[in-house]
């Protein structure tokens, strides 16, 4: 075989991979819905993926393959796919194992390149699971506290002393329930600094002054709450003040225990984007108390991120703060067609836009399905909509106040494991290192070959780095075989193994799962839910509207429509694959040499005797040609023959055969047990949501019962030119109260959810 070296030198190879890595457009972010909060185990997660620049909601260009996980609380994946992504976004479901234990989980979503950042910037959202066979399907819903309690926040964690720093407070009851209570705050000498009282949604802030270190306390001014610990000043530590919002500008103050070494231009406050993209940087003025400025018209909406960076480069002090904070304000407005709706009815959901949200999803559940009671860690503000916090904010408490519960990134690059991660722009990026077997060394600049076992051949090829390293790109759904093997060296005398990067990242967020609270009014619900449930299962074979599986495109072979395909059953039956190639493939000629067959392909009947073929039984190359007339031809489908020279990348591939059994799994060739073959998952299989239809009295009187838990999903509303639609779909047998939700994606790339309600009753009940 010929190949063409089209390789640039190494060293201007590597500089322009990083000069893209300095100046691509590399801040993408993806952002998942799912069509609830709370599950069942072995239930479906319905669910829509967007690839989105960061800050705005034009879909990223970079990458062509989402990567979901679903994590419990040791880092441990449960459930691993893989998403193609057609313009920019996915939608799909998967089935939740049946094995997950009672608790919370998180699902997080990345792009390969994402990886190159702190797994803190993956997109998460946490879900609850039950598993009704569980020894304890529920965990106790009375009490989160032993008694009621207040938990406080200081600007940037770790609080110092001798300086004035804000704190927050947040006063909850034993259920965890919010409520408002007030206290005074006293130093470790046990004198009273400051006095704060919280309000009906348990928040309350006071800027205090910390003279000395120790341990400061909370003394309630009533006696349900008894004197506790507040927080810990420490020496050593800093703070990073906001402290004036209004106006063009926000001013930051900085604090330490020891103000002097503020004195150098060296210290630097960097301006971030909730997806870690650096807006800006500011140097602080030599002053006694250092202080910047920074103009709101430098700064984009959303979660920001304030880090204050020591001369050695770490980041010392950070914070959340936002620019302006969002009135809460109507995205959606929702008219439905009746009031209340029974049994198997329809329903006409009349939706305008009025926010003009992108990629807006709908789905219609139980009530109960909806996220349960948080626990007295503080969720994540990634990926909450800006105007959700203004609901609790007030004269006295801003959002930035309420941000100070949240712990901002302090580090955007991912921890160095001495690789970058390359955008996937057209397919899924497999990767990996190839050694010597024996010597266990690096094979070194060889070309090697992917293939996978199938009906539709598809060849990629790659040349090892110094390393042994070698990057393929492959495109497929499901589970599939694949084949990796030298392209030039004969496989008998191959002796390497090949060690697969793993797919999916190892690196995990700092932000811990936290404990699950449910609460009991809700437990009654849960359990009818659960029992929906099983009812659905045992009634799924016969469910007329099953989840629909979207079929695929059939692949292209990687030589595109060959210019001849013998399929077998158009003849006669020939007992042996020699007498079908003499016979039946014309282009295709045999030549023996030493008692061995081989293959010449001509352009036409007249045989070139150019010993240059390239065949493989199922899509994967066979080196040793005599062994195709060893195949079974009962078992044979056709054989494909592209008689024109056929290039992979720079590669001559030369001229094609490829024999396909009727099973399309290599099951009737001697496989060569010298080279890598290893079954691989691919992208998951694409599914679309199906909701009855009872327009017709013969469909709506079945007696297949209807205990869907989830009405309606649809991952992607299309709104017509006044940025409204209609939604029509059909209520279930159960009389409940169920929740319509509306989730899109505003301008800074956030999801903002907003909530109707919808009542079903029984007909007796509605009569």
């Amino acid at each position: 075989m010929n190949k063409i070296n089209m390789k640039l030198p190494k060293i201007i190879l590597t500089f322009l991979i990083l000069v893209f890595v300095f100046f691509a457009t590399a801040q993408e972010t993806v952002v998942l819905r799912t069509d609830r909060d709370i599950y069942i185990s072995g239930e479906p997660v319905w669910l829509k993926i967007d690839c989105i620049k960061s800050g705005s909601t034009n879909k990223s260009e970079l990458s062509q393959v989402a990567y979901l996980e679903v994590i419990n609380g040791k880092n441990t994946p449960v459930v691993q796919l893989k998403f193609a992504l057609e313009n920019g976004s996915a939608d799909t479901k998967f089935e939740l194992p049946d094995t997950l234990s009672t608790g919370i989980f998180r699902i997080r979503a990345y792009t390969k390149w994402m990886r190159n950042y702190n797994a803190d910037l993956f997109f998460t959202k946490d879900i609850v699971v039950m598993n009704p066979f569980s020894k304890k399907p529920f965990p106790a819903a009375e009490n989160i506290f032993r008694d009621d309690t207040v938990i406080f926040y200081g600007e940037n964690g770790r609080i110092p002393a001798h300086c004035q720093t804000k704190i927050l407070a947040r006063s909850f009851n034993k259920t965890g329930n919010p409520i408002s209570t007030s206290g005074t705050i006293l130093s470790p000498g046990g004198d009273s600094i400051a006095s704060i009282q919280t309000d009906k949604n348990g928040f309350g802030a006071v800027l205090i002054q910390t003279e000395q270190p120790g341990r400061y306390t909370f003394q309630a001014g009533s006696n349900s709450l008894k004197t506790i610990t507040a927080f810990e000043a420490n020496e050593n530590a800093y703070a990073l003040q906001l402290s004036n919002e209004t106006g063009n500008s926000l001013q930051f103050k900085l604090h330490s225990t020891t103000p002097n070494e503020f004195h150098t231009p060296e210290w630097k406050l960097d301006i971030l984007s909730s997806t870690g993209e650096l807006l800006n940087s500011y140097r602080f003025v030599d002053q006694k108390i250092p202080v910047v400025n920074v103009e709101k018209k430098e700064l984009l909406k959303g979660y920001l991120n304030a880090l204050l960076i020591h001369p050695s480069g770490e980041v010392v002090a950070s914070r959340f703060f936002v620019k302006d904070a969002e009135t809460v304000e109507s995205r959606f407005e929702v008219n439905t067609d009746k009031q209340n709706y029974t049994g198997r009815s329809q329903v006409v959901l009349q939706i305008k836009n009025q926010g003009q949200l992108k990629d807006v999803s709908v789905s219609v559940l139980k009530d109960c399905l909806l996220a349960a009671k948080s626990n007295k860690n503080s969720p994540t503000v990634f990926n909450s909509p800006l105007n959700e916090l203004t609901k609790y904010a007030s004269e006295n408490l801003t959002v930035n106040d309420l941000l100070i519960a949240y712990s901002p990134i302090q580090k955007i690059l991912a921890d160095s494991d001495n690789k970058l991660y390359l955008p996937e722009r057209k397919g899924e990026i497999i990767s990996g290192r190839i050694l010597d077997i024996e010597t266990q060394e690096p094979i070194k600049n060889e070309a090697f070959m992917l293939s996978f076992v199938g009906h539709h051949p598809t060849i990629d090829i790659s040349e090892t780095d110094e390393a042994g390293q070698f990057y393929f790109e492959a495109n497929g759904f499901g589970e599939q075989e694949m084949v990796i093997q030298p392209f030039l060296q004969d496989s008998l005398s191959a002796r390497y193994k090949v060690n697969l990067d793993l797919p999916f990242s190892a690196k995990y967020s700092s932000r811990p799962l936290t404990p699950l609270y449910m609460e009991r009014e809700k437990l009654a619900q849960l359990n009818q839910a659960i029992i929906n449930m099983q009812i659905s299962v045992l009634y799924d074979k016969v469910n007329p509207w099953p989840a629909q599986e979207l079929q695929q495109a059939e692949p292209v072979s990687f030589y595109g429509s060959p210019g001849s395909s013998t399929v077998l059953d158009n003849y006669i039956e020939m007992p042996t694959m020699e007498e079908i190639f003499r016979e039946l493939v014309p282009q295709a000629h045999l030549v023996k040499k030493a008692d061995e067959f081989s293959f010449s392909i001509s352009e036409g009947e007249v045989n070139s005797r150019e010993i240059n073929s390239f065949c493989m039984v199922d899509g994967v190359p066979v080196a040793n040609q005599n062994d195709l007339l060893k195949v079974n031809a009962a078992k044979v489908e056709r054989i494909d023959v592209e008689s024109r020279d056929v290039f992979v990348h720079q590669y001559q591939i030369g001229k094609v055969m490829n024999l396909v059994t009727k099973a399309g799994d290599m099951a009737a060739f001697d496989f060569d047990k010298n080279l890598f073959r290893q079954s691989y998952t691919m992208y998951t299989p694409v599914y679309k949501f199906n909701s009855p239809d009872y327009s017709q009295d013969s469909l709506k009187h079945t007696r297949i019962p209807d205990f869907r838990n989830v009405l309606y999903w649809n991952p992607e509303v299309r709104f017509n030119e006044n940025n409204t639609v209609e939604i029509r779909f059909f209520t279930s047998d159960e009389a409940a109260t169920y929740t319509i939700v509306l989730e899109g994606i505003n301008s800074e790339g956030l999801i903002e959810r907003q909530t109707f309600p919808l009542s079903v009753s029984d007909v007796a009940a509605a009569q």
